[in-house]
């Protein structure tokens, strides 16, 4: 069987209780995917696959959120290593002009 791609579909869109648009989609898998799938109709796939995508913008989020955060660090640690070398500079000078170096 030829395996289909991932089509995401974004025209529907229904509201929910909560006053929140939602956005239908629309899945597609491998023939053989979705044989398997018939042989667990307790499971909720759409339900599934809903939680899954929440779940990973969610952790995308939060990395993204962590990543800024970490230029920030970043750039607060080059400032304090260039002005750790800048205070090391003043002290050769100094120890040199006493002779100690």
């Amino acid at each position: 069987s030829k395996a289909k791609y991932l089509n995401i579909l974004t025209y529907l869109r229904y509201l929910t209780k909560e006053d929140d648009f939602m956005v239908s989609i629309t899945v597609s898998v491998p023939e053989d995917t979705r044989e398997l799938m018939k042989k667990f109709p307790e499971m909720n796939w759409s339900g599934f696959v809903k939680k899954s995508i929440e779940e990973k913008v969610k952790e995308m989020k939060e990395i993204e959120h962590l990543k800024k955060n970490l230029r920030n660090e970043q750039e607060t640690a080059d400032w304090a290593v260039k002005l750790q070398h800048a205070s090391r500079e003043g002290r050769i000078e100094t120890l040199k002009k006493k002779g100690l170096l």
